[in-house]
């Protein structure tokens, strides 16, 4: 279980937000450790779409697919957007 900072740019907003995630989280799990970070406060959930992860200007990565595995590394810039 290692802490990663990761630059968040979630779909919708317009600020990029630094949070940390664990590398073993799969890319499902990364988009629910930062959804808090943007839902809520500032933008309303969509109850029938999927949160995807991408990086920047990247094709999306498969929904199983680990931190870790994925190979980011310390301020990778992370899109989330909605399928």
């Amino acid at each position: 279980m290692t802490e990663l900072p990761i630059v968040v740019n979630f779909e919708d907003h317009f600020v990029l937000t630094m949070v940390t995630v664990d590398t073993a989280l799969t890319m499902d799990g990364v988009a629910a450790a930062v959804a808090p970070h943007f839902i809520g406060p500032t933008l309303r959930t969509r109850p029938h779409s999927t949160m995807r992860i991408r990086l920047q200007g990247g094709e999306s990565l498969p929904r199983e697919m680990t931190v870790e595995d994925a190979g980011w590394v310390k301020f990778d810039i992370v899109e989330v957007f909605y399928e």
